[in-house]
């Protein structure tokens, strides 16, 4: 073989190496549709009403949220404050967004992982801590994928 045909085989095999050793990494991103009807905050930033894409990467050492449109025009990371394991969970492998709402305000405040019995709880924000010294009423959302 001549020389330019020994590289390239050398870098066909260097590339197919290295996507086999990332695709473990991958394995592991979990990427859900959700259909979420109100306007509602994600950390500090607040996001209109619509579909988005929530993707969990559980590699991470306490987890990672990625939350984006469904158009993938804009996305938000998230880092979650602790993550939590449930007992007695459904059997199902689906994921869930947990809303805090104080008045009309919607705060995501968990992700949870059906048929592991974990949950990823975000940070309370500093505009959920003022809804809550408001002393609004406090109400849970759950909403399931689409």
């Amino acid at each position: 073989m001549n020389f330019m045909t020994k590289t390239a085989l050398l870098l066909a095999t260097l590339a197919i190496t290295g996507l086999l050793t990332l695709s473990p990494l991958c394995a592991q991103v979990r990427t859900t549709e959700f259909s979420v009807p109100y306007q509602f905050h994600a950390g500090n930033t607040i996001l209109p009403a619509g579909d988005y894409r929530v993707s969990i990467d559980a590699g991470l050492r306490r987890g990672m949220i990625t939350l984006a449109t469904a158009d993938l025009s804009s996305a938000l990371v998230l880092l979650p404050q602790s993550e939590s394991t449930g007992e007695n969970a459904p059997v199902e492998a689906t994921v869930a967004l947990v809303f805090h709402r104080y008045g009309d305000d919607y705060f995501l405040r968990q992700v949870r992982h059906h048929g592991t019995g974990q949950a990823l709880n975000l940070h309370e924000s500093k505009a959920e801590k003022a809804a809550a010294r408001q002393g609004n009423l406090r109400q849970v959302a759950l909403v399931h994928p689409r």
